[in-house]
């Protein structure tokens, strides 16, 4: 649907003469923004488009900022958490002395270093240290990078504001049509573009002119992705690590200036020169990803798997299902959408091929775990207080709220009773 504009809106539209002349189909063409006092050509057309689709995803300024804050705090909370916990708590202490007098033990004060150098041994040390150098300066360059992105992003609100009538509130549920329809009568009224005309898939193929090419790779399978390893053979592993150096290997170098194919590109002996030096920093930098991915996992899943311990074997779109199933020109959030929405049956569809071992294994537990969760019940409907007693180091109520989680574990991986068999239908 075209969004109506008046008179005077037309008026606003005028075409401004053009400050730059430029020859080519793909030479750089431009997009002109006309600021309070100065006329101002941005060159690259696909940055620029990409630029207003994140403004959109964003869903403005406010939102924007709003998110690239909170990432920023979450990120430097996590170094210091992470920090704190793995340089300045004394866990032994924790888990003998204070656990054993835990009435009078002060947590801060007993079980943390004033000193953490002059423990742990040399080599604890020194790659906790190098992991907070690393993520610290990490954190330093996503802050003057969020500095930097402020002004433009400043100015894609002005444009939308001032161009397109757009505000802040309006893209919380304005669709992504609307927004190229408003573009488009831009441009046919302003000349949004000095050099060609352009319509809803000119502007579409330029956002994903890059995610286009690995979409084909994925779809053509050219890139091997598959684990050469016993017992994991035949799995597809595309983690976005990995996406990441595909594309600092393949399409960072991919293009020139002219968003032509460089001559270089061809060099097969210089892209496996590529993927070598990251595969050396890969493995340099890999044990402290790991650090940091598994604090982050734990902050982030750990309540949630002890209070729903099921959610251990709940399924997730994997990566390379995400670029296998996504079609041509097809922005991220159409593809989020309709995966969101075969999720459900897709999970059904996959429940009726449970693994046999899996499923037989999985009741096993499931029994013997539930026969000591029945002993602990029964002790505390004899008496509550048994649930103090001791067996071993632990008490009864500690050691039934670990069998608890175990047993919900176990079960979610169990098959369903009855569960019909009927992939047919479901698919």
């Amino acid at each position: 649907m075209r969004v109506p504009y008046d008179d005077d809106d037309d008026d606003a539209y005028d075409a401004i003469e053009s400050a730059h002349e430029h020859e080519g189909l793909l030479e750089r063409e431009s997009v002109r923004e006309k600021d309070d006092d100065a006329l101002r050509v941005v060159g690259d057309l696909d940055e620029w488009f990409s630029r207003l689709y994140a403004y959109f995803a964003n869903k403005g300024y406010r939102c924007a900022m709003t998110s690239r804050v909170v990432n920023l705090a979450t990120l430097g909370f996590t170094i210091w958490l992470s920090g704190f916990l793995l340089l300045f708590v004394d866990w032994g202490y924790l888990s003998t002395t204070c656990a054993e007098d835990a009435e009078r033990c002060d947590v801060l004060r007993d079980a943390v270093y004033s000193e953490p150098y002059h423990y742990g041994g040399f080599v604890r040390n020194t790659v906790v240290t190098v992991y907070l150098l690393l993520f610290s300066t990490y954190w330093l360059w996503s802050a003057i990078r969020l500095a930097y992105d402020a002004a433009p992003l400043a100015d894609m609100r002005r444009f939308c504001n001032q161009k397109l009538a757009l505000s802040d509130r309006d893209l919380y549920t304005i669709t992504w049509p609307e927004v190229l329809q408003r573009v488009v009568h831009l441009q046919a009224t302003t000349r949004l573009c000095i050099l060609r005309e352009l319509n809803e898939h000119d502007i579409v193929a330029r956002i994903l002119r890059k995610e286009n090419y690995l979409t084909g790779m994925v779809n053509r399978e050219v890139l091997n992705v598959s684990l050469d390893a016993p017992l994991l053979r035949g799995h597809r592993w595309f983690t976005k690590v990995i996406e990441w150096n595909v594309d600092l290997a393949v399409f960072n170098g991919m293009f020139d200036e002219n968003f032509t194919v460089k001559p270089s590109f061809y060099d097969v002996s210089a892209m496996r020169y590529r993927f070598r030096c990251l595969a050396i920093i890969n493995a340099i930098l890999s044990p402290f990803l790991a650090i940091f991915l598994s604090m982050y996992f734990v902050l982030s899943y750990a309540e949630k798997f002890y209070n729903n311990p099921s959610a251990v074997g709940t399924r997730e779109w994997t990566s390379y299902a995400w670029w296998k199933m996504r079609e041509f020109n097809e922005l991220p959030h159409f593809t989020q959408h309709r995966l969101s929405a075969a999720y459900p049956n897709a999970n059904k569809y996959v429940a009726q091929f449970p693994s046999p071992v899996v499923n037989i294994l999985a009741k096993f537990v499931s029994y013997v775990v539930g026969s000591f969760a029945a002993i602990a019940l029964v002790c505390a409907m004899i008496d509550d207080r048994l649930l103090q007693a001791y067996v071993g180091d632990r008490d009864v109520l500690w050691i039934t709220a670990v069998l608890g989680t175990m047993l919900a574990t176990s079960r979610s991986l169990m098959a369903g009773e009855n569960t019909g068999f009927e992939p047919n239908v479901i698919m």
